[in-house]
């Protein structure tokens, strides 16, 4: 017996446009986990990404819950990074961050500059 665990947009609940390394195809499709009971007892599956209209595409390789996970925490670590960088660009005044441009001195503005000639 074929296990099937599909995935839909979250937020609407409709075909999503996801892309992965094996399929750059950004077309909505539905994502869909393939497994029986001997892939799941190792923890092991297939990914279909299912496009009613054609184009359907299945992963070269099954996927494993150890990929999984090492995905995840790469991705939660480019994060931080971004994050982290981010705040330091904003603490610094650069992009993302104030507008960059030097503060003046007070008092040293040009209108305090010139000088009436009569």
């Amino acid at each position: 017996m074929i296990s099937i665990v599909y995935s839909l947009d979250r937020n609407s609940g409709e075909l999503h446009s996801t892309k992965s390394r094996w399929d750059p195809n950004p077309e909505n499709h539905i994502t869909v986990r393939l497994s029986n009971a001997e892939l799941r007892g190792q923890n092991i599956w297939h990914t279909l990404h299912y496009r009613p209209n054609g184009g359907s595409t299945v992963a070269p390789e099954p996927e494993t819950e150890e990929a999984m996970a090492k995905k995840r925490e790469h991705k939660k670590r480019k994060k931080e990074r971004q994050r982290a960088n981010k705040k330091e660009r904003r603490d610094q005044g650069g992009p993302g961050g104030g507008s960059g441009a030097p503060v003046a001195e007070p008092g040293t503005g040009p209108s305090q500059a010139a000088e009436t000639v009569v």
